[in-house]
Formats: C-alpha cells, structure tokens, sequence
C-alpha cells in the first residue's frame, strides 16, 4: 500500500522530465549508470544504517509491511530523485 503511494510523485517526475522540460533524461544511457549507482548505494547504506544502533525501527508501530516500505523508501524515492535532479540540470544547461 505504502509503495502505490509514492507511485504519482515517480509520475510527476517523469512528467517533468518528459512532458513537461522535454529533457528526456530518462533515455539516456549517463542516467541508468548514475541510476544504477544510487539504487547500489542507497540499498548498502540503508541496510548498513538500520542495522547499526543509531536508527531503530519498531515494526510494531508500522502499518506497513517491511517489503513494502523498502520498495518505496530505497527505490521510488531514489529513482524519483535521479529522474528529477537529472531534469532540472540538464533544462538548466541548456538554457
């Protein structure tokens, strides 16, 4: 449930992308590298970080499932913010 929510804010940012800037950052090959770099880091350091004593989760107080936060946490939101970044600096470039 948790990840459909995030689903419109990934197709605003295609909008943006695609639409909208007409950047179309998401057919090009630098974007999938630096997509693949992100999703690599976030779901090592996501992983690292819960496991260390600094953040604690208690699946308890959550009304989601774990799979299904981790979807929308370390994908969504990391593919999201690649596709979003990636737009506004290459429109900005160009202009």
């Amino acid at each position: 449930m948790y990840a459909l929510l995030s689903l419109p804010f990934l197709a605003t940012v295609l909008l943006l992308d695609l639409i909208i800037l007409k950047t179309k950052v998401v057919t090009t090959k630098p974007f999938w590298i630096i997509l693949a770099i992100m999703v690599s880091f976030t779901l090592v350091f996501d992983q690292f970080f819960t496991g260390l004593p600094i953040v604690e989760y208690d699946q308890s107080l959550s009304v989601v499932s774990s799979w299904d936060m981790l979807l929308s946490r370390t994908f969504y939101t990391t593919i999201a913010a690649v596709i979003g970044i990636g737009a506004l600096v290459t429109y900005e470039t160009k202009s």
